[in-house]
């Protein structure tokens, strides 16, 4: 008899925590589908890709999924440092696109430095000032890669990085709108 009761209430946690984690799989899902909807820079399944590059989101509620977007967005960029450090030792850039790799490269450390203030922003419930910092963060990705076309010819090597970073802090922007 205990057997059988034991099973039951081990059952019953089992399916308690399948249904929670379909609920926070619904939650990322829904998420993302209503941030694509309303922003041109992201897209869905890099959104859900994003958050479930990130174990905690599976149990993660709306306003921890924001802070979870700007963890991963202060992640990538820092990613990018080394990348660019890299590109910068490299022979086959000219002195200009070199000039736009070191540009890149202050770009992006501020970038980090933003999205920190933003997460402090968040937690004081600051949510303009959060905005203006995860928007500064986001334009430096738009500067890093739009110098690169000033000059004739010249294609930027982190196109991908730039998008990609592009759209984790479209995302992390999204949330400044949801919560009051």
């Amino acid at each position: 008899m205990n057997y059988s009761f034991a099973l039951i209430i081990s059952v019953s946690l089992l399916a308690t925590l399948i249904i929670h984690c379909a609920a926070n799989a619904s939650l990322v899902q829904d998420t993302c589908k209503k941030i694509s909807q309303k922003s041109p820079d992201v897209n869905y399944d890099f959104c859900v890709a994003a958050f479930e590059s990130d174990p905690t989101s599976k149990t993660a509620s709306l306003q921890q999924l924001a802070f979870i977007s700007l963890k991963l967005g202060t992640s990538n960029a820092t990613a990018l440092i080394p990348r660019i450090k890299s590109l910068l030792t490299e022979s086959k850039f000219d002195a200009y696109a070199k000039q736009c790799l070191r540009d890149c490269l202050e770009l992006y450390s501020d970038a980090i430095d933003s999205l920190k203030d933003a997460v402090e922003d968040f937690k004081e419930g600051d949510l303009a000032k959060a905005n203006a910092d995860i928007s500064a963060a986001m334009d430096g990705a738009d500067t890093c890669e739009s110098q690169f076309t000033e000059k004739q010819g010249e294609v930027s090597p982190l196109t991908k990085e730039n998008g990609d970073f592009t759209q984790l802090a479209a995302i992390s922007l999204a949330f400044t709108a949801k919560f009051p």
